[in-house]
């Protein structure tokens, strides 16, 4: 059935009604005095119907008026299902003609087959899969698929001709890359911006890591140039025992840590009595400390170094009983030549310098690593 016929019907019928029900009101509020009283039907009852009439058809003078319009859109004048009018405005990628086999009148048209998969673009592998059920148009021989396709509005003059055991992606132009681009532009940006949020959360924890070591830094400092001006003389004997020492380099994901190459180190003390210990300043001719320098000591616990058992709290000084052990590390920058990690097997990295203070005098106590 025609829609637009019914609805046109429809029009002109409310129209004729809609114009006997206006009559009808107008006479219901309107009724005739000369020669005598009005007619009974000319009540309240007859003035509600008339005008309840006359609205009615008003409405379906609306209604059928948008049922119209709407069929007459373009899409639907051609008879298109919804379904259909989407996939063609959403698919930009269409298949003129695909035929498999090794290019001649014996190929297999394959073109329905790659109709039927749902895309704006398409990757699908070239092979015996796209003719299930049907026989090798060439078997043992090595076959191709050729493909003449459309991407948008533009046509493509040339065939797409991807050989067997190969993956076909379509499409293959300039508007498609284009896309590609728009999108990995976006991505780029956007890792940008977060390589520089990165940046900037490294710069405030590097301040704040300053900020936290600048008192430890000014007595290092101090203690660097009384070193400078007084000759300490070193231990008699040597009182520290290095236990052991390695390269702990920090893994490259992490990225809030301003020391990247550390040497820790466990050292245990042979002097009987009590004495303090400072963290040790840096002397090497091929390796250099990062700077600003910075070492921290921990001292170990009730079950000992061997049980890996430290205190929680790391200090720029310590005061170390007799037999006990400490830890501790020291930040250095990448040398040239042979790695930290070499070095530190062979030991011959550098040597730590421990200012210490044994029976009220000032030492120092060399360690090398």
């Amino acid at each position: 059935m025609d829609i637009h016929k019914v609805a046109a019907l429809a029009q002109v019928f409310s129209f004729v009604t809609g114009a006997y029900c206006a009559y009808g009101t107008y006479v219901s509020l309107h009724p005739p005095t000369a020669g005598g009283s009005p007619p009974a039907t000319f009540g309240p009852t007859a003035l509600y119907i008339s005008f309840g009439a006359f609205s009615t058809c008003l409405l379906v003078v609306g209604v059928t008026f948008l049922v119209d319009r709407f069929h007459r859109h373009p899409d639907h004048a051609e008879g298109k299902k919804v379904p259909e009018i989407q996939a063609q405005r959403q698919a930009k990628l269409k298949i003129d003609s695909a035929y498999y086999g090794l290019g001649n009148a014996n190929d297999i048209d394959v073109t329905e087959t790659l109709q039927n998969m749902p895309r704006n673009a398409l990757a699908v592998w070239v092979g015996n899969n796209l003719i299930p059920g049907l026989a090798d148009p060439a078997p043992n021989q090595a076959k191709q698929l050729t493909v003449h396709y459309s991407f948008g509005a533009e046509q493509r003059s040339a065939p797409c001709v991807v050989p067997e055991h190969r993956q076909l992606v379509l499409p293959r132009d300039l508007d498609w890359a284009r896309e590609l681009g728009i999108a990995y532009e976006q991505q780029r940006l956007a890792r940008v911006d977060e390589l520089d949020n990165e940046l900037r959360r490294e710069r405030a924890n590097t301040s704040m890591l300053e900020n936290n070591n600048r008192e430890g830094r000014e007595e290092i400092r101090k203690l660097k140039e009384f070193i400078g001006q007084v000759t300490i003389p070193s231990t008699q004997y040597p009182i520290f025992t290095l236990q052991k020492c390695w390269y702990e380099p920090v893994k490259p994901d992490v990225s809030d840590v301003y020391y990247k190459d550390k040497i820790r180190f466990v050292i245990t003390s042979s002097y009987n009595d009590t004495i303090s210990v400072w963290a040790p300043l840096w002397k090497s001719s091929e390796v250099n400390y990062q700077p600003p320098l910075a070492a921290f000591l921990q001292l170990e616990g009730p079950k000992g170094w061997r049980a890996d058992d430290w205190e929680k709290d790391a200090h720029e000084c310590i005061t170390l009983k007799g037999g006990r052990s400490f830890k501790g590390w020291i930040g250095l920058s990448p040398p040239f030549g042979e790695g930290l990690e070499l070095r530190v097997n062979r030991r011959t990295t550098g040597q730590l310098t421990f200012p210490i203070k044994v029976e009220g005098k000032l030492r120092q106590e060399s360690v090398p690593i």
